[in-house]
């Protein structure tokens, strides 16, 4: 079970139920458009300064993400009331993206993403979080699966997976510059009679 480059993503990954924001359940199939390019970003507990600090590198691109048709899910992991605060914290309702949650866990275990006491609580993601805090990104507890991290997949138009990263330790991401390199090669190859600023 997993996600694998160059195919699609599992029937048990887009089966799986998620809560969004707005508090309507949905199969995440149905957050996931068809027939265009799309960013699925996994993020720890949602009170976790490194995932402050990924959705904040998040919103940085976004003008640019979507200037290429790429449409933005972000999936955390606690209760509805705290993706609803991460959301206000982050003002993501101003934001052209979907948030969602999966306290279950069902969709982070699809996507084949790793729950790690040491990934978090060791040397590594350690410093990643006190890097994440230093930057100014606040950091709370309880708000979701401690140990659960995230990951980041990026799908083609026909919901093929280009770029896939599962984070190993806290803060352990695949760089938002690759990502979005990625999506404007992808809308390069799909539109070459245009281009991006």
């Amino acid at each position: 079970m997993g996600v694998e480059v160059g195919k699609p993503l599992s029937e048990a990954l887009l089966g799986s139920r998620v809560t969004t924001v707005q508090g309507e359940v949905h199969a995440l199939s149905e957050l996931v458009p068809q027939g265009a390019p799309a960013l699925l970003l996994f993020v720890r507990q949602f009170a976790c300064a490194g995932c402050g600090q990924r959705v904040a590198e998040l919103l940085l691109n976004e003008r640019v993400l979507r200037m290429a048709g790429v449409s933005i899910v972000v999936v955390g992991c606690g209760s509805l009331e705290h993706a609803q605060e991460f959301s206000r914290a982050l003002a993501l309702d101003t934001h052209e993206l979907c948030l969602a949650t999966d306290p279950t866990l069902v969709s982070h275990q699809a996507a084949g993403l790793v729950r790690s006491y040491w990934g978090v609580l060791g040397p590594i993601g350690t410093f990643h979080l006190l890097r994440a805090m230093g930057r100014g990104h606040r950091n709370g507890w309880g708000h979701g699966d401690f140990y659960q991290l995230g990951g980041s997949f990026l799908l083609d138009d026909r919901g093929v997976v280009l770029a896939r990263h599962v984070e190993r330790h806290l803060g352990s991401t695949l760089p938002l510059g690759d990502l979005v390199e990625r999506a404007l090669a992808l809308f390069g190859r799909r539109n070459p009679e245009l281009s991006l600023p």
